[in-house]
């Protein structure tokens, strides 16, 4: 009688194992039909903090985020590209004009991956000078000229 229990038992366990081990590849498959789309391999989509600059070197951006108010660190290297928002689409800054165009207290928007706890960014946007800036100065130069009749 006991091994009768025991020959159920083993046959009960082996077929559970059998039975998750099967739903494992099936799973898998799914993972990749998802992540293949048309036929080439989607991208992980990039994580966004837009903010001032509190310090930038080659290796790391500190920035001042608006809506947090706390200071976000993210790592640089060199596969980080670096654009200027106000050149429209063919804003890409050189290496060597890094350092003059992203300067402190400036407006920016990084994008980044996480890495564990680190923060690594793929893109550097510096923005647009901002309209309604503009407008206000424009307004001001308005009220400073003389009124014609």
């Amino acid at each position: 009688m006991l091994k009768k229990l025991l020959v159920i038992v083993m046959v009960l366990i082996f077929s559970s194992v059998m039975v998750m081990a099967e739903g494992a590849p099936a799973d898998n498959a799914d993972k990749k039909a998802d992540v293949k789309k048309e036929g080439k391999v989607a991208k992980a989509k990039d994580s966004q903090i837009s903010g001032k600059i509190v310090s930038i070197d080659a290796e790391k951006v500190v920035i001042a985020n608006k809506k947090s108010k706390k200071e976000t660190t993210i790592k640089l290297s060199a596969d980080t590209k670096y654009f200027n928002g106000s050149m429209g689409k063919k804003g890409a800054v050189k290496a060597e004009d890094v350092a003059a165009t992203f300067v402190a207290d400036k407006d920016i928007t990084v994008y980044y991956v996480k890495d564990g706890e680190n923060l690594n960014g793929t893109k550097v946007v510096l923005k647009k000078d901002r309209p309604a800036k503009k407008a206000a100065e424009k307004k001001a130069d308005k009220a400073d000229a003389p009124v014609e009749k």
